[in-house]
């Protein structure tokens, strides 16, 4: 009513506003088995940057209905500014607002919400109290204490000639997700052959399903848990600039370590283009090197691409390198040929390709590595993928060193992203050339 003069815009533009988040979040609690939280809504950008990332999952219907309601405000609000009411009514609204704001701001929302628990605070507060109250929570979270480095275990000099940390985009084992007999699943026969070379396998569990990549990649980059992360957990990298000292490439430089970040798209989702310079790597690759034109069949950068990428990197290197690779192939919408899971699972096999691509590099290579893997969300393809409790990826660890396996045993271990970062670490101190 402050900026349009008229109770009755107002009034039906609120309930439009309020239906539309509580639509929007229903929508995403089937795609992807989580409600609407405040993080999203910095999201938007990103939507109208690159609306094929997201609108595959939005019914046409609800997209007729969008376009329809914009027309429909606009239409409004011409109307409304041409009868608005006298500036006194305008100024109750003022103070109206006013009031409200500061009863809002004063609300005690940290003994209301102490820790994150979604699904049960969405049943308390209600869709809006629950964005609010959880907004409010996330701005008045403390910065994260700096680790203590006399407790801290680093390495003080490279132990692997060359770590390659390869986070790959909707990756699972198609043996895990239960679909029918009818559905002819793919071999993996390298993802087979890394977890028998591997000083360490099992599930990953990841935070999310079907989306999120960037809460899986700050657990494995930055080794910070859901439970330390608390409000902050939603999208960790509205405030990763403040956690550098946390971060892979920052601890490895001081090891000498030369640091690589590599992803076969855009940099612009979460800023990561400036976040990862921030954080301590010394070049941020993104589509600019590859020079793949995208065809019906293969939208994105195939991920046998980005291992070609990825060993020219690790072969050029002269001296000590971390290299660590997003993929993208994987990423919907998987339409092109109306079959979205059987266009998933194709996909899934140049997945399992670039393993063995990558693999075979490092073991015909005359320099030690380490070569770390994991999927960083499941997919969610409705109605044959649904959001389920289950929501673990695949994850291995294997040391390499010119066709001769280090000794151990196959370790078989379920962990978060934040424990594979420690994994990482403690693989990188504890490994030695036999």
């Amino acid at each position: 009513m402050l900026l349009s003069g008229s109770a009755l815009f107002a009034a039906a533009l609120a309930g439009c506003l309020t239906l539309a988040l509580v639509i929007a979040s229903n929508l995403k609690w089937t795609v992807l088995g989580e409600p609407l939280v405040f993080s999203d809504l910095c999201v938007i950008k990103d939507f109208v940057k690159h609306p094929k990332f997201y609108i595959f999952a939005i019914p046409i219907r609800i997209r007729l209905c969008v376009v329809f309601a914009l027309f429909c405000i606009g239409v409004g609000y011409a109307v409304a500014l041409r009868h608005s009411c006298p500036v006194t009514v305008r100024l109750c609204a003022f103070v109206l607002t006013a009031t409200t704001t500061l009863c809002l701001a004063s609300l005690p929302v940290t003994r209301l919400a102490p820790t994150p628990a979604l699904k049960t605070d969405i049943s308390r507060f209600g869709l809006l109290g629950c964005l609010f109250v959880y907004w409010r929570c996330w701005q008045k979270q403390p910065p994260a204490v700096p680790p203590n480095h006399q407790e801290q275990t680093e390495p003080t000099a490279p132990t692997f000639d060359l770590i390659v940390v390869v986070q790959c985009e909707s990756f699972t084992d198609p043996q895990t997700l239960n679909l029918p007999d009818t559905v002819s699943l793919p071999d993996m026969p390298e993802l087979e052959r890394a977890r028998s070379m591997a000083s360490h396998y099992g599930a990953l569990h990841v935070n999310g399903f079907g989306a999120y990549t960037i809460r899986t990649e700050y657990g494995v980059l930055f080794g910070r848990s859901e439970q330390e992360l608390a409000f902050q957990q939603f999208d960790p990298y509205l405030t990763a600039k403040h956690d550098t000292v946390f971060s892979l490439p920052h601890k490895l430089r001081q090891a000498g370590y030369t640091s690589v970040f590599l992803h076969p798209y855009t940099l612009d989702f979460s800023n990561r283009g400036s976040l990862m310079r921030h954080i301590g790597f010394d070049a941020v690759l993104g589509a600019e090197s590859f020079s793949h034109i995208p065809t019906p069949a293969m939208p994105y950068v195939p991920d046998t691409l980005l291992a070609d990428k990825l060993i020219a990197l690790c072969t050029s290197a002269t001296q000590p390198l971390f290299l660590y690779a997003v993929t993208i192939e994987n990423h919907g919408p998987w339409q092109e040929e109306g079959k979205p899971l059987e266009t998933y699972l194709e996909h899934l096999k140049n997945s399992d390709r670039m393993i063995g691509q990558i693999l075979n590099s490092l073991e015909a290579s005359q320099r030690s590595a380490l070569l770390v893997f994991f999927g960083d969300h499941r997919p969610s393809i409705c109605p044959d993928l649904p959001p389920t409790t289950e929501r673990s990826t695949p994850y291995f660890v294997s040391p390499i060193r010119n066709k001769k396996p280090y000794e151990f045993d196959n370790n078989i271990v379920s962990l978060t992203p934040a424990q594979l970062h420690h994994m990482i670490m403690k693989s990188i101190i504890n490994f030695r050339d036999n």
